[in-house]
């Protein structure tokens, strides 16, 4: 089973739903955590810099004997990283914020590489959703998160590869549009 980010709350998928998961662009404790209830196994590829965090984030969350840690861009696979089937789900929590938008207090410590995605916020979220059906089964899940007030591009944008059904909008725990369900074609 193949996570790429990760996104959470009621209406994730449970256990039974996943078969095969990696992760990537880990930068919260969050994803080593579903790591650890979700899957035995998990690949995680994130950004450079951050293998150090991801790690100890594992250790944290008692994962780190199935977690392991390596460098990759997006989806391009790290290079020992070998999946011989397509993945049932892949998620995704890239960077969303639009430039200029006002962040909450306790993510201002976090990076700008981890918080913004160009002038709407959606620079990382156009490629993922252009390569992703690339390595998803037919009938297999995105789930990626996005941004306050995106919803309505985001499921534009979905809508327009023609690769995926209309995706299901999840709200986060504020009752805030925070993710999408995109089921491949």
């Amino acid at each position: 089973m193949t996570i790429l980010g990760g996104c959470g709350g009621e209406d994730s998928i449970s256990a039974e739903d996943l078969d095969r998961a990696e992760e990537t662009l880990a930068n919260s404790e969050s994803m080593a955590r579903m790591a650890r209830d979700v899957v035995g196994q998990s690949n995680v590829a994130i950004l450079r810099g951050w293998v150090a965090v991801a790690r100890e984030n594992a250790e944290a969350n008692g994962v780190a004997s199935r977690v392991h840690c390596a460098v990759a861009d997006l989806l391009t696979p790290p290079e020992n990283f070998h999946a011989a089937d397509p993945f049932d789900v892949l998620t995704a929590n890239p960077p969303y914020v639009a430039e200029g938008d006002p962040i909450a207090e306790e993510v201002r410590r976090e990076p700008g590489i981890a918080l913004y995605g160009g002038t709407d916020g959606l620079d990382f979220l156009r490629p993922i959703l252009r390569d992703a059906p690339k390595f998803l089964a037919p009938g297999g899940a995105l789930i990626v998160e996005f941004g306050c007030g995106q919803a309505d591009a985001l499921r534009d944008l979905v809508v327009g590869t023609g690769r995926f059904t209309e995706p299901k909008i999840l709200r986060d725990h504020q009752e805030i549009e925070r993710a999408a369900v995109c089921v491949r074609r």
